[in-house]
């Protein structure tokens, strides 16, 4: 095929592609369809000469020279113009990935392949690759996230390999890709470098298994992202004495991350084995045409499961015991299409709103909209009475601050889904949304959608918001009553940055959760789990983003408050099926015991000191607030011990918390000498 861009008549963009061989036109803007004749084709192509004679010349310059700046120039006013050039495409991807334009960048290369012919291939492959692994360095060492979560390679490796299969020897680009994120192991700077490498070679892996389900080719690239992350691990620990990240997460990164990919490579093992590679193209085709989204969810809380039991130093059991059955959930769900035949159903036929990401199982909502299932997963889509709402934005905000009084699930939801329907940016959608999982008891998808509400909120709306969340999600947080609950602290951190980021910064929510739950009675032993796995994503918060002792102070009284309402009512419960009573009245006692110690060092040092002498501290750190964190990491290691030893105030590693608190607040203190 031999494509290019040219000016579309209905929408007046310059990106309507033309195929010169069938003379069809399709536009990528508005997707209308022309035919082109003869002489159209040849204008366009002339066109093209004269745009291409005008600008490859100087954007080859700027490449060559790294002339980021007069590349950006170049890459918009060019792309405006709709060049049909794969050089020039590239290009424009290559400074995108420089402006941290990931997404944009990819979708850049996908145009170039276009353009592309076997002449030039190996070249836009080197200078892509090239590309790539250098934005993946810098952004690692920048501590930088690479992407975001509407990044994929996957369309683009897809795109390439369907072009020029016969010229891609190594295998398909992301797999090629992995093989190389290896060799950057030996330049690592440090020892965060490497660690935030392996989070994009797994963020990476992820993005493959949601697009590729041929099993052959997912084995490729997970050995080559298992050998990745073994060297870098081995880089990092040899990095481990820099200080960029706490040794305990050096050294369950690489291994965590390794035994993960372990058991997806058995997971593919055992199909190879068992099915031909025919049998497992014909499972390819299937999950093209059905609904695979759904099943890889599954993996999806797998991988989060399977983080939160890393992070947990391998000591969170109920957490592992859930990874291992979201894999096996993935892979019985993943190949039962193989077990059962491969009969691909008529259209129609299918009679399931979605998969149970927690079992597979296919479910159906009830006329409530509420999907169950008899795992014990459920969730809500929208009723047919959606239809009934109004498409006015400004009319549906009262309906749902009504179902918001009245607490009804169905209107909150049904109502949250209208208004992003016509605004999505509206920050009232996702907040009804979130009211209508808090109902549910759908506690990680309600702070989820709170994040997404504090995005868009409105400085009018402040109070409103925050007053919704310290109420209903406080409540949410003191009575989760079931360990399903519990993996949603995961996701708090999420949502307190975006406070942070929003106008609700100054509202004080993650103290005024703390005081909301003391208020609770913590009457069996899943509650008060519950209340103690909250604590951590809040201290790490406020220490992080409040730099006055006093302030610091403040938080550790009013934390041990509701420690005190915990370990009162836990201590009374005789029902413990879980066996939580005795980890949990470990934690607070451990950590009454630190929160009291770093209350009395505050006041200690602090004493003789006036006003203006803490605020002036507190200002240098809030100045050098790199130096600040870099401390403030230190001094989380000392709340973070094992959940599993029996509370001795006078052990060693009470001793160790106490002495990695005196270093914090020693350390504090120097800017007040200086």
């Amino acid at each position: 095929m031999t494509a290019l861009l040219t000016n579309c008549p209905f929408c007046n963009s310059n990106f309507m592609l033309l195929n010169t061989e069938s003379a069809n036109g399709e536009c990528v803007v508005c997707g209308k369809n022309k035919k082109f004749s003869k002489d159209e084709i040849t204008q366009a192509e002339t066109r093209r000469d004269s745009i291409s004679e005008a600008y490859i010349s100087r954007m080859q310059m700027a490449f060559e020279s790294k002339d980021y700046d007069t590349m950006k120039v170049l890459a918009k006013e060019v792309a405006d113009k709709g060049i049909s050039s794969w050089y020039a495409w590239f290009c424009i991807g290559w400074s995108d990935l420089h402006e941290k334009k990931v997404t944009s960048a990819f979708e850049d290369f996908r145009l170039a392949v276009l353009f592309l012919d076997e002449e030039n291939f190996d070249e836009f492959y080197e200078l892509t690759m090239e590309a790539v692994l250098n934005s993946l360095e810098e952004s690692a060492r920048n501590d930088e996230a690479w992407g975001d979560e509407e990044t994929s390679l996957v369309d683009f490796t897809g795109t390439l390999f369907e072009r020029f299969e016969h010229l891609c020897e190594d295998g398909d680009f992301m797999t090629d890709l992995m093989l190389r994120i290896d060799t950057l192991a030996q330049d690592i700077d440090k020892a965060s470098t490497g660690g935030n490498l392996i989070k994009e070679v797994m963020m990476l892996v992820l993005d493959y298994l949601s697009g590729n389900t041929f099993v052959p080719d997912r084995q490729a690239l997970l050995y080559n992202a298992k050998q990745a992350v073994e060297d870098l691990g081995a880089m990092m620990q040899i990095m481990a004495k820099d200080g960029s990240l706490p040794r305990n997460t050096i050294d369950i990164w690489a291994p965590g991350f390794v035994d993960l990919l372990d058991r997806l490579i058995a997971m593919g093992d055992r199909m190879e084995a068992e099915f031909s590679e025919e049998q497992l193209l014909s499972l390819c085709d299937y999950w093209g045409m059905e609904d695979y989204l759904s099943v890889f969810n599954l993996l999806q809380n797998a991988f989060e499961y399977h983080l939160g039991f890393m992070l947990s130093n391998g000591r969170n059991k109920g957490v592992e015991k859930k990874r291992d059955k979201a894999l096996e959930d993935y892979e019985k769900a993943f190949r039962r299409p193989l077990d059962e035949g491969l009969e691909i159903p008529e259209e129609g036929d299918v009679e399931f709103d979605q998969i149970c990401p927690e079992c597979g199982k296919y479910l159906k909502a009830d006329d409530n909209g509420l999907v169950a299932c008899e795992c014990g997963f459920k969730s809500r889509i929208v009723t047919e009475d959606i239809v009934n709402l109004p498409e006015n934005v400004n009319l549906l905000i009262p309906i749902g601050k009504k179902a918001l009084d009245d607490r009804d699930p169905v209107m909150l939801n049904n109502v949250g889904e209208r208004i992003l329907e016509f605004d999505p940016d509206n920050w009232y959608g996702p907040l009804f949304i979130a009211e209508s999982c808090i109902l549910d008891r759908e506690m990680p998808e309600a702070i989820m959608l709170f994040s997404q509400a504090a995005e868009h909120l409105t400085k009018e709306d402040v109070l409103l918001y925050a007053n919704i969340v310290v109420n209903d999600l406080g409540e949410a947080l003191a009575t989760m009553s079931d360990e399903n609950q519990h993996m949603s602290a995961v996701f708090l951190p999420s949502l307190l940055e975006n406070i942070n980021n929003s106008p609700a910064k100054d509202l004080g929510i993650p103290l005024r959760l703390i005081d909301k739950m003391a208020s609770y009675t913590y009457d069996d032993t899943f509650k008060a789990f519950g209340a103690t796995v909250v604590i951590p994503p809040i201290l790490t918060y406020e220490i992080l983003h409040h730099t006055g002792l006093n302030y610091q102070k403040d938080m550790c009284a009013r934390i041990i408050v509701l420690m005190d309402a915990v370990e009162e009512g836990v201590k009374a419960v005789k029902d413990d099926p879980a066996n939580l009573k005795d980890e949990t009245i470990t934690f607070i006692r451990t950590n009454r015991d630190l929160f009291s110690y770093m209350i009395a060092g505050i006041d200690s040092r602090m004493k003789d000191m006036d006003d203006e002498e803490r605020g002036y501290i507190s200002g240098h750190w809030g100045a050098n607030i790199e130096s600040y964190q870099k401390m403030v990491q230190e001094l989380t290691e000392a709340f973070s011990g094992d959940e599993d030893a029996v509370y001795k105030p006078n052990s060693n590693s009470i001793l160790k918390s106490k002495h990695i608190i005196d270093t914090y607040l020693d350390s504090y203190m120097e800017a007040g000498k200086r």
